[in-house]
């Protein structure tokens, strides 16, 4: 645990309150301080992303999924039979249920956290054959890199962005979005309705890496748990640069919508 050795004195101050200094008798909890700052930092997250959501486009929502696997996505822009991606399953996929659910959607989930590919595979009857489990990590090249696990064990998420200095990273294959649409479709990818980034820290090269190629989902889901608020920033300004506005804040979730999305979406994706 790592720890500052300081010694102990005292003072007054003006007000006649005692005032303890630190010096080199006390131990000051160096992760006791990191995990502090890291609350702090994910408060100062979540009022920046709420106080950008006041000004968002205003359009009817919908709630999908339980309280803690779900996502706002807006009603109008919803359809039957339409093609979701769903980057960063995890052990909750009641969003991925209630969309096949309520609009018969073909579901490609990508994840290779093993907890994940365990619970898509107890999953069967809740999401039957509509869903289809692609066990890579997305991100912004096709390579092989290191999957670091989550600081504590009773949490599942992997992540492709070391923050917790963790131990013994599995090293899995990532692929680019354009990739894992034509290993699965045999020339002609079809249009992908929504895209639900919930990929630990990734979400800002696969962003890039999205928009670059072509692909244009009329909805874009991006959860920004991990990085801090620069790079939150960052990756907004991106999204919207590519042609979308925010629509619905819930947390660190935030919900896009293609500026000239007025219903719902046809036609073939130009990714490269």
């Amino acid at each position: 645990m790592a720890s500052l050795c300081v010694r102990r004195t005292s003072r007054a101050s003006s007000s006649g309150i005692a005032v303890r200094v630190l010096g080199d008798g006390d131990v000051v909890d160096g992760s006791k301080i990191l995990r502090f700052w890291r609350k702090l930092e994910i408060k100062i997250r979540v009022a920046a992303l709420t106080t950008i959501g006041i000004f968002r486009r205003r359009v009817r929502i919908v709630r999908l999924g339980s309280r803690y696997g779900g996502w706002l996505v807006p009603v109008r822009l919803m359809y039957e039979g339409m093609l979701v991606v769903s980057a960063g399953v995890g052990e909750d996929t009641t969003f991925d249920a209630e969309l096949v659910a309520r609009y018969n959607c073909r579901i490609i989930g990508i994840d290779p956290t093993p907890r994940a590919v365990r619970h898509v595979q107890r999953s069967v009857a809740s999401l039957g054959d509509a869903f289809n489990l692609v066990e890579v990590a997305l991100s912004g090249s096709d390579d092989a890199r290191p999957f670091y696990p989550p600081a504590s064990p009773e949490h599942v998420s992997y992540s492709l962005v070391d923050q917790n200095g963790s131990a013994a990273p599995l090293m899995v294959k990532t692929a680019r979005l354009s990739s894992v649409m034509r290993s699965l479709f045999d020339g002609d990818v079809p249009q992908i309705g929504l895209m639900k980034l919930d990929i630990e820290g990734a979400e800002g090269e696969v962003i890039c890496d999205i928009l670059d190629s072509g692909f244009r989902p009329p909805v874009i889901c991006v959860e920004f748990d991990r990085r801090g608020l620069h790079h939150m920033l960052d990756t907004m300004w991106r999204i919207r640069r590519g042609g979308y506005v925010l629509v619905a804040v819930e947390g660190l979730n935030a919900t896009f919508i293609a500026k000239n999305a007025v219903g719902p979406a046809r036609g073939v994706p130009d990714g490269g």
